[in-house]
């Protein structure tokens, strides 16, 4: 639940920042201009990859090996 709560604050903040151009930067450099909106958006998607990641594993724990451990 925190971590969706989280990427939909950061979701809310891309909207509400889209307007808001910046100087974008690689390599510790400037590069060609974004808009705020943008960054949050991309960081809000991490989240949305790493939720599925979560939730995929944890469908994996939920199985139990009953009767192998006799060898």
């Amino acid at each position: 639940p925190a971590l969706t709560q989280l990427r939909d604050a950061l979701s809310a903040k891309a909207e509400a920042f889209d307007h808001v151009v910046k100087s974008g930067r690689t390599h510790l450099m400037d590069a060609t201009p974004v808009r705020l909106g943008q960054q949050f958006g991309g960081y809000a998607h991490q989240l949305t990859k790493g939720i599925e990641r979560v939730r995929r594993a944890s469908e994996e724990l939920a199985e139990l090996a009953l009767g192998g451990t006799a060898v």
